[in-house]
């Protein structure tokens, strides 16, 4: 019996090495916004960073938001902290209190970052995609896209070359007032960028 369970926790080990790992290296690479116009197509980029941030744990990854005009300029940088939770994996965002240079990413500290704790989601596996979905309420966060927003429904989906994103925001009655209502954006992997 107890060969069984030492044998059981060191496959555990492994499989929760394998399963952020898959998700880093899905995530790893640009892509694009295909619903959008050519000019103002947005691009997502997650790099993984070999910057260690004290108090910051899990695998973490440096993502940043552009416009395909404006590549070099980000108007988003946030950092992505992947970590094995119970039979999933637990995805925690950080936003930047201001945009870093590439030489300046090297050095990102605790301080430099705001934790958005309640969008904190938990993503599982369901064949050869991993998804979570989380709502919050989060003001400062909400206002960034419309003042009068009172809570938001975020989704996500990972898979080989794709994720699926859907951001909706509800005002105080309910009524969605930013985001597409149907289904969100499909972002894919650009090897050009």
């Amino acid at each position: 019996m107890k060969l069984g369970v030492i044998i059981w926790l060191i496959l555990g080990v492994f499989a929760t090495s394998d399963s952020v790992e898959t998700v880093k290296n899905e995530l790893k690479g640009s892509f694009v916004i295909s619903e959008r116009p050519d000019d103002f197509k947005t691009v997502l980029v997650w790099t993984q960073t070999d910057v260690k941030i004290d108090g910051i744990s899990g695998v973490l990854l440096f993502h940043e938001r552009a416009t395909v005009r404006t590549l070099d300029k980000p108007y988003n940088q946030q950092v992505w902290a992947l970590s094995k939770k119970d039979d999933g994996i637990l995805l925690q965002h950080y936003d930047l209190k201001s945009i870093k240079s590439k030489s300046e990413k090297k050095s990102i500290t605790k301080e430099d970052l705001i934790p958005l704790k309640d969008m904190d989601m938990m993503l599982k596996q369901n064949g050869d995609t991993w998804s979570g979905h989380v709502e919050f309420t989060n003001p400062e966060y909400l206002s960034r896209f419309v003042q009068q927003g009172t809570s938001a429904y975020v989704s996500l989906s990972i898979r080989s070359n794709e994720i699926s994103y859907h951001l909706k925001i509800m005002d105080k009655d309910g009524k969605q007032i930013y985001g597409p209502k149907e289904k969100g954006y499909t972002l894919k992997r650009n090897k050009d960028l």
